[in-house]
């Protein structure tokens, strides 16, 4: 397998269609329809911050975006998504690790948390995240809610 050269760093505004284009690839295998502007808004309003938004880049391009939220005592992981034509190259691995890395180096957090869907669960569950709660179609139509988190 060859090793791939990426770069992880702070998404910035100039980013925001890149991220949404990688989102928008996950339609409508692991994303629906809605949730493509409502992740738009979310990059416009930054409820996340002060915490950071991360991409990743290859040659430039931006193929992955995830971020970190701290709520209390818990980091959530908000928004994690690689685009289809990366998957299963170790990019959404790769990104998580540096989330939870970052989590682990801000004092007085005790939990890393998100959400997904059963498409994604078992990817999270490779971390040590557990899951807490499954709502039947609680992110939509045949996208059930798992609500998943992982102590630190």
């Amino acid at each position: 397998m060859s090793t791939i050269d990426f770069r992880i760093r702070l998404a910035g505004d100039d980013d925001i269609d890149a991220c949404v284009a990688v989102c928008a690839a996950n339609y409508p295998g692991d994303i629906l329809l809605h949730e493509i502007e409502e992740y738009r808004g979310f990059l416009a309003e930054k409820p996340y911050a002060p915490s950071p938004y991360f991409v990743v880049e290859i040659d430039g391009a931006v193929v992955a975006c995830g971020g970190v939220a701290i709520d209390g005592e818990a980091a959530h992981l908000c928004w994690g998504l690689v685009h289809p034509d990366w998957h299963g190259r170790g990019l959404g691995t790769a990104l998580v690790n540096h989330r939870l890395n970052w989590s682990k180096s801000q004092p007085g957090l005790k939990a890393v948390e998100l959400y997904t869907s059963q498409r994604q669960c078992t990817f999270y569950e490779r971390f040590g995240f557990e899951t807490t709660k499954v709502t039947k179609d609680g992110l939509g139509p045949d996208f059930d809610r798992y609500d998943m988190t992982l102590s630190l």
